[in-house]
């Protein structure tokens, strides 16, 4: 039985599950663990830390380790800290992507950027705590240690130089040159995607997966994150900042989705992802739903922050 079922709150069919409220309760758990991971200590550097850390978010990618870490055995508080971990590390990325030096952005997740609040230089400092303290997190899990060996080096590989770190700086330098879809789909997979397919090997590394069930998770994964991107590009490019929570018009001189084609075909780019995505976990049968649902949700919950900007493509049949 997957993560939906042993939380117990199924939708109206008993097959599918009702992934709205199975996020709520990831939601809950990851917010409740990540409060006790990084206590309150009374120091300015720990304030500005929890500031970003706790601010709410979808925590889409610590539920993608949770959910692949149940549909391959685990126990659910086996994958908690390290898709605790996860969170830690996108919100570090998120404090400094917002730094002046880079997008200069100054809202965040419906609240002022933590260096807006913190200045420049404690923000830098909270994004590079959050990093090391998720390393941190991991070496004290209750897991075998080599299990924590690959954790600690899948999450390096995919915040490296050849991963988060390396999209960042292409994204900064590079992207307003880029030519083609593909390209860019690269650039995109190293600065969002690769974190997502971290967040799903670790669930399937805590839940022993074999190497081909590995392989279809971090496909899922990847596809997911490329589709999360795109509609995010359509969100910079349609949304408005009270509806979404953060900057709009950040990819203003850079190559993006909506920059190299229209946001109707962009739109139905990611809805293609996301199909393909849930036929990377076909195989899985009904363990497969979990994942199809979140896929789904994820896009569903674009569409309603776009609200009536959402741009007209053809619709594409996801069958989950």
């Amino acid at each position: 039985m997957g993560l939906a079922g042993r939380i117990a709150v199924m939708g109206k069919s008993k097959n599918q599950p009702d992934m709205g409220q199975v996020m709520t309760a990831i939601r809950q758990r990851v917010d409740d663990r990540l409060d006790r991971l990084v206590p309150d200590g009374g120091s300015r550097l720990e304030s500005a830390m929890r500031y970003s850390l706790l601010s709410g978010g979808k925590r889409i990618r610590p539920a993608v380790t949770l959910i692949a870490a149940s549909n391959f055995g685990a126990d659910d508080e086996a994958a908690l800290d390290p898709a605790c971990a996860i969170e830690m590390v996108h919100c570090a990325a998120l404090i400094i992507d917002d730094l002046p030096s880079m997008d200069d952005a100054q809202m965040r997740r419906g609240q002022a950027a933590n260096h807006c609040v913190w200045g420049e230089d404690i923000a830098t400092l909270a994004g590079i705590g959050l990093l090391n303290r998720a390393y941190g997190v991991i070496g004290t899990a209750a897991l075998p240690a080599e299990t924590k060996a690959r954790l600690i080096t899948t999450l390096a590989a995919a915040v490296g130089a050849e991963g988060l770190v390396a999209g960042q700086e292409q994204d900064l330098r590079d992207s307003k040159d880029l030519s083609g879809v593909e390209r860019l789909e690269e650039l995109q997979h190293l600065k969002t995607g690769a974190l997502f397919v971290a967040a799903a090997e670790f669930g399937a590394i805590v839940g022993g997966a074999d190497d081909e069930r590995l392989a279809a998770v971090c496909e899922f994964s990847r596809l997911l994150g490329l589709a999360f991107q795109i509609l995010d590009d359509l969100l910079d490019t349609l949304g408005e900042t009270a509806a979404i929570g953060k900057d709009v018009g950040q990819d203003e001189g850079r190559a993006s989705f909506t920059s190299i084609m229209r946001p109707a075909e962009a739109q139905e780019r990611a809805e293609r992802h996301v199909a393909a995505a849930i036929s990377a976990v076909a195989p899985f049968g009904s363990e497969g739903r979990e994942f199809a649902a979140l896929a789904e949700m994820v896009l569903r919950g674009h569409r309603e922050r776009l609200g009536s900007a959402i741009p007209t493509a053809a619709t594409v049949t996801i069958n989950a």
